[in-house]
């Protein structure tokens, strides 16, 4: 009867023990799976991250970019000197090696003319039917502190809108204007060195850039 009952016992204990060891394993398996999920999410928010800034760079890149109406604004074109698009006296007018350090080699040097002629480069922009605030930037150089200008008028009037410079190195000017554009309507761009009745100066241009800002 002893033995019986030290049998029994025997088993009862050989069950709560296999019992208690089922549990714990699952509980451990628990705990490794949420682990593992915990792990998926933070690669899938890394993920996120880059590809929104991806996103974010690309569109501010897109965004920044704005459309130069000038042609050959930096007179040359396959790197070589040229004055395609310009309209210039040739005896004023000459391309140097003598470029803004970025934008090539060449800039236009221009003279000023004697009176009552101007020194001067004009290029043209047509077909564009807009209205808003249009920015001219040329940058400039002045030899000898003789001033240059430059302007932006509406079909060849007088009315234009003109900045100028006289610095001896390379400066940015700036000229704002608010148009509004008919297709039919031409803009006019001037470089100029100006008139003179007694010496000969030089005047140097490069990068040209109009654009529709606003």
């Amino acid at each position: 009867m002893n033995n019986n009952k030290l049998l029994m016992g025997i088993i009862f204990i050989a069950i709560f023990s296999f019992k208690e060891c089922s549990k714990t394993e699952t509980y451990t398996s628990s705990k490794r799976d949420t682990s593992s999920k915990q792990d998926t999410s933070s690669k899938t928010i890394t993920s996120s991250k880059i590809d929104s800034s991806l996103k974010t760079n690309t569109s501010s890149k897109h965004d920044s970019s704005t459309k130069n109406l000038i042609n050959n604004p930096s007179f040359e074109i396959g790197n070589k000197p040229s004055l395609s698009k310009w309209k210039v006296d040739t005896v004023l007018a000459s391309l140097v090696k003598d470029a803004l350090p970025g934008y090539g080699e060449w800039s236009l040097k221009l003279t000023p003319g004697w009176f009552p002629q101007e020194g001067l480069a004009e290029t043209y922009v047509t077909g564009i039917s807009e209205s808003g605030i249009f920015k001219l930037t040329v940058w400039m150089k002045s030899l000898k502190n003789w001033e240059g200008s430059v302007s932006i008028g509406l079909n060849n009037t007088t009315n234009v809108k003109k900045a100028s410079n006289n610095s001896a190195k390379w400066s940015l000017v700036t000229v704002l204007d608010t148009l509004s554009l008919k297709t039919t309507d031409t803009l006019f761009i001037r470089l100029s060195a100006g008139r003179t009745e007694s010496a000969l100066h030089t005047v140097l241009f490069d990068n040209v850039s109009l654009e529709k800002i606003k």
